[in-house]
């Protein structure tokens, strides 16, 4: 089944939703890092937790989310459109060899920056702290402390033992309270998200909008009574980075001019991967020495 994502509300709650089938892209994503058990886990929820942002959204913006952490892990980034299209990375790639316990893995703190865009000028931007050791849990505080909307989110992950389709289901669901909403309530949704009965309905794939209401029914079932849940058909999430050999040349420009004269010293072919999808460009020195003259990259 293809991927999806779905938004909606729930009017007498003033209560929004964001509902994502993602594991083709995830599976994409895992695939071209190379990303052992651990980074594949962690770099799946961070995308489904990207694209449930989507909704959020205007036309033609982008939304750049970069987590900071203090432990192992290094960095998490997530760049999501809001046509659906998503790229992410994380470093360092191979994780399992090296964890213990979990604050080993995160470290004590994380720093999410939160980068919105259009035609590649920022809109607007916001940094903020947390403690909770989780890219959806940390993601989550960021909507609730920063944004001032109170958000929980809840993603499930399945493997496969298979090297090139190793993620066989990535879905999840954003709750997020609307203007008028009664926080306490709220709070007590938030809560039921954890339900070992909500988890395993996420564990199960989903095939459609229908599925997806009985798991908001079994979430809002305390909440339900003269409720009308309302679901709209979003964007369909797809893996897709927007590097391309065009772009290079103002990657170039970026190169400190003593990197620039060692490069032309060597006479070789400059190889430049890009670190969101891996994908490998070959600029001839004639073609660096090009782009270098470009008085529009200066």
């Amino acid at each position: 089944m293809s991927d999806f994502l779905y938004s909606g509300r729930v009017d007498n709650l003033h209560v929004a939703f964001t509902l994502v089938k993602a594991t083709e892209a995830c599976n994409e994503t895992v695939v071209r890092h190379n990303c052992d058990p651990v980074s594949a886990h962690i770099i799946s929820r961070s995308t489904a937790a990207g694209l449930l942002c989507a909704p959020m959204l205007g036309d033609g913006e982008r939304l750049n989310i970069r987590y900071t952490y203090a432990g192992i892990l290094k960095t998490i980034l997530v760049d999501v459109g809001q046509d659906g299209t998503v790229r992410s990375l994380i470093s360092p790639t191979q994780l399992s060899d090296q964890t213990g316990e979990k604050s080993e893995l995160y470290g004590e703190s994380c720093e999410i920056t939160i980068v919105k865009t259009a035609d590649s000028k920022i809109l607007n931007s916001g940094t903020t702290s947390s403690i909770f050791q989780d890219e959806v849990d940390d993601l989550s505080f960021y909507f609730s402390y920063s944004d001032q909307i109170e958000t929980g989110m809840l993603i499930m992950v399945g493997f496969d033992a298979d090297v090139e389709h190793p993620v066989n289901l990535c879905q999840g669901i954003k709750l997020q309270a609307l203007p008028d909403c009664d926080l306490e309530r709220f709070e007590l949704i938030r809560q039921r998200l954890n339900d070992e009965a909500c988890r395993e309905l996420l564990q199960t794939s989903v095939s459609g909008p229908s599925d997806f209401e009985t798991i908001l029914r079994k979430i809002l079932e305390h909440e339900m009574q003269n409720q009308s849940i309302h679901i709209s058909d979003f964007n369909r999430p797809l893996y897709q980075c927007t590097c391309s050999k065009d772009k290079m040349p103002a990657v170039l420009n970026i190169l400190p001019y003593n990197d620039r004269m060692e490069i032309v010293k060597k006479g070789e072919d400059l190889k430049v991967n890009c670190q969101y999808c891996n994908e490998q460009y070959v600029l001839s020195i004639d073609e660096c020495i090009r782009a270098w003259n470009d008085k529009s990259y200066s």
